[in-house]
């Protein structure tokens, strides 16, 4: 198995994100990140740093490694991979 792209970090904390009725302004607001930046993580566009992770993880009342879980969870179409 092979550590998930950004594309498929960006839609597990959207989509735990949505899991938890936040919008991205409450999440970044939460995480202490821009609106912005956080977009981008969703989006594949941004790799965020773990420190990033760390606080989107709190925010989320998760672990890392619940992100990094769901994100090897998910298979994005752009890598080729079935979606999930």
């Amino acid at each position: 198995m092979s550590a998930p792209t950004p594309i498929e970090l960006g839609w597990a904390i959207r989509r735990l994100r949505k899991s938890n009725d936040l919008t991205i302004e409450d999440l970044s607001s939460k995480a202490g990140i821009h609106a912005t930046y956080l977009s981008g993580i969703e989006r594949g566009l941004r790799n965020p740093s773990w420190i990033k992770l760390a606080s989107l993880a709190e925010a989320l009342d998760l672990q890392v490694s619940d992100i990094a879980t769901t994100a090897e969870q998910i298979h994005c179409p752009l890598c080729g991979t079935a979606v999930e």
